[in-house]
């Protein structure tokens, strides 16, 4: 399901990803393996979780308190060291990315109920893109949303 433009959604960045306390463009890598790139950059829908208004602050407290009150190894939780990046949907969605011939979409990929995990997903996917860790498309998405960021904090 695509995410409403209004919306904002946010990448829980591990302490190797962050430089002084801000995120780094390397924070939003689709990693390359093996088995090829992963196919988009997991992120969390804010709005899922907090709906009504309220500021990237409180919005961000209620998706650490529920990231932290996961299981452990089902999420990537909140570090001291480590970051929370919020991104606008309507800074992401539908962006041109010349280097991938193609463009961005946010959409909710819930792995069960009640979960706001989302992803960025390039278009076409990454299945068309060189199989090479420096693919120019991969390094186009990493540094767009890292320019993307509109708030960040730390992640604890």
């Amino acid at each position: 399901m695509p995410l409403p433009l209004t919306d904002s959604i946010a990448r829980t960045c591990r302490a190797a990803q962050v430089d002084g306390g801000r995120p780094t463009p390397a924070a939003f890598e689709l990693r390359y393996t093996e088995a090829g790139h992963e196919a988009y950059v997991s992120v969390n829908w804010l709005e899922f979780l907090h709906q009504g208004a309220a500021d990237y602050q409180t919005k961000l407290q209620v998706l650490r308190e529920w990231l932290l009150a996961r299981p452990k190894g089902e999420v990537i939780a909140p570090s001291r060291n480590g970051a929370l990046a919020v991104l606008p949907v309507q800074a992401v969605q539908g962006m041109p990315l010349a280097e991938a011939n193609g463009s961005l979409d946010c959409a909710h990929e819930p792995r069960h109920e009640g979960d706001p995990h989302s992803g960025i997903r390039p278009q076409p996917g990454v299945e068309t893109w060189p199989r090479q860790e420096d693919a120019p498309g991969r390094l186009a998405v990493q540094q767009f949303l890292f320019q993307a960021v509109c708030h960040y904090e730390a992640g604890r």
